[in-house]
Parts: C-alpha cells; structure tokens; sequence
C-alpha cells in the first residue's frame, strides 16, 4: 500500500536519517487507505518504547499523505532467515529467542498503550510477522509496520471477504475476519517462534485457500520433534 524512501531531516538539535512512508499513487485517493494510514499514525505516535520504530510526523504534501519513521540501520527478520537457509544455517535457539523476546516486549507496550485521557487502546498488531520485526546492525529489535493495526478508536474496518495480513501468521480468528483481541497476536509471535526454531511452518499448504483450513483445523508437529535443540518443555510454550 505504500512506498518507503530514506531522507535526512535536518533540526536545531542535530541531523538523522528517517523513513518515510506515502500512499502508493493509486492508494492515494482511496478512503480506506487513507484511513488506514491515519489511524497507524494515530495509534503510533504514542508509542515511546525501545522496541517500537518511533512515528515522528505525519501530514500532506503536494496531496500525498506520508509518515516519517525511525530509520533503522539493519534487516527484517525474514531476510536475515532466507539468507541463514541460503547458507544451509540456521538461527541458534539463543538468538532466536533474544530476538523474539525483544520484539514481544515492543508487543506487550502496544497491547498496553493508554491514550491522553489514560484509558487503554486495545491494539492489536495483527501482522506480527518476521517482516515486521526489524535487527538492526548495533543489536537492536524493534516491531514495525502498524498499518493494519486496530484499537479501539480505529475507523478502517475491513472489506468483506478480504483478508488483512500473512496468513501463514494468523490466527484461526483472524482468518474468518472474527473479531479479535491481543491474543491473536500472541498466536502470531508463537508461528514466528516456531519457525525461528524449527525451520519450518507450523502451517502450510498450496494455496491460500488450503493454508486457510489448516490453520483454523489442524495441530501443527511439535517443535521436538523437528529440531534437537528444545524439549517437551518448550512445545508447551509454543502451543500455549
């Protein structure tokens, strides 16, 4: 739905590289999207968490609606795992977990988030995804990306029959377009663990369609039983 360029944004307090976010041409005049773009600037701006890229500013210019984001120095999380599969490796059961413990925390802040008058947002993420969970090269994780985000306040709704986000990531709710709470992004973070660890989906299929049904009807194989690495423990952990 949009495009991102890297700028330089100059200030009395001293110079930094930014992201900015605008509307694709053909998104730009679609009140949907519109709105969609709004309430994640409106959501975010209240976000001041060491594992949450930071909204700086949002606004129109020549009729294009952008936001100007936290640069971050790095790699999303599904680029550092294609390139370690390139390579026949695989993330350490450490890292993984580091990386994911981290990005929970950004999680667990918006989950919490209160407004100005002190009464709590409800968001939910809902595309807590590899993609979305961005390393960067000094070591730091922060979640990104709250353009389909909800909260209380929210004024996009989703169009019938269409489907907002990964679904090789959603919850069974999700997928049926159910109204949801924070939970489903816990289901979330839970594939993404499943995956830093194993290698592997805990859902997959050939279609959408297919992929669909799995995730709402099947149980995935423990993670013990693909990798080495952890126990019946840790399947615990991961099914909860």
């Amino acid at each position: 739905m949009a495009e991102i360029y890297r700028a330089r944004r100059w200030s009395v307090v001293g110079d930094e590289d930014v992201a900015i976010k605008r509307l694709l041409p053909v998104y730009n005049a679609d009140e949907e999207f519109i709105l969609m773009l709004t309430d994640e600037a409106r959501i975010t701006r209240l976000f001041d968490h060491p594992n949450i890229a930071r909204v700086l500013e949002f606004g129109v210019y020549d009729e294009q609606y952008f936001l100007v984001m936290e640069f971050i120095d790095g790699q999303d999380l599904r680029a550092v795992l294609r390139r370690l599969e390139e390579h026949g490796r695989s993330l350490s059961l450490g890292q993984g977990l580091s990386v994911l413990e981290r990005a929970l925390r950004g999680l667990h802040a918006a989950h919490v988030q209160r407004d100005d008058g002190g009464r709590r947002l409800d968001v939910i993420h809902r595309d807590f995804t590899p993609s979305n969970i961005i390393i960067g090269y000094d070591g730091a994780v922060k979640l990104i990306d709250f353009g389909i985000a909800k909260d209380r306040m929210s004024r996009s709704r989703t169009r019938a029959g269409f489907i907002k986000g990964k679904i090789k990531y959603m919850s069974p709710e999700q997928t049926r377009s159910e109204r949801l709470d924070h939970r489903s992004d816990i289901f979330a973070a839970g594939v993404v663990l499943y995956r830093c660890v194993t290698g592997r989906f805990p859902f997959e299929a050939k279609d959408d369609d297919t992929l669909i049904e799995a995730v709402r009807e099947t149980s995935p194989a423990p993670p013990s039983f693909l990798s080495p690495l952890v126990d019946e423990r840790f399947d615990a952990i991961v099914y909860r």
